[in-house]
């Protein structure tokens, strides 16, 4: 599993995220998509044709919020793609979603995986934090399910 390192997220995301299994990339269908957002375009069967800021906000499936899981084939092809980029062309100063878009282009299949209201946000500015930091005191800070008894602290 890729997380970026400023994404708060419910648990509840992983979960739909391992159960849908690998080589697939959260995806919030709801609320409104800016301009700046990385978005993703897919087909009917929710595979991702287009990731990046270039996708246009009225083609999305909605935005990509920093979660993605890949088997270890995809991990593979992704780091090479990422090897290719960064160091064989220098492409230093573009998004790391633009991987994702060239091993979708050299044929790898990764799906979206709409997230709906679940909660997944990106901590970009103080506001951001504070807003994260009031939707964790409303949560336990442990809370996992093992052999169908949920475990709370």
């Amino acid at each position: 599993m890729l997380l970026d390192g400023d994404v708060v997220f419910d648990i509840d995301v992983a979960e739909e995220m391992v159960a849908r299994g690998p080589d697939c990339l959260a995806v919030r269908s709801v609320g409104e998509i800016g301009l700046e957002e990385v978005k993703v375009m897919a087909d009917k069967e929710d595979r991702v044709l287009a990731i990046g800021k270039h996708v246009p906000v009225r083609s999305a499936m909605g935005e990509s919020v920093g979660i993605e899981l890949f088997s270890g084939a995809s991990s593979k092809r992704l780091y090479t793609a990422l090897h290719q980029r960064v160091i064989d062309q220098g492409l230093v100063h573009e998004w790391y979603e633009a991987a994702f878009q060239q091993i979708i282009d050299d044929g790898s299949t990764l799906y979206g995986v709409d997230i709906g209201s679940m909660y997944a946000t990106e901590i970009d500015t103080i506001e951001d934090l504070m807003a994260a930091n009031a939707w964790l005191a409303q949560r336990p800070a442990f809370d996992v399910s093992v052999d169908a008894l949920r475990l709370a602290v």
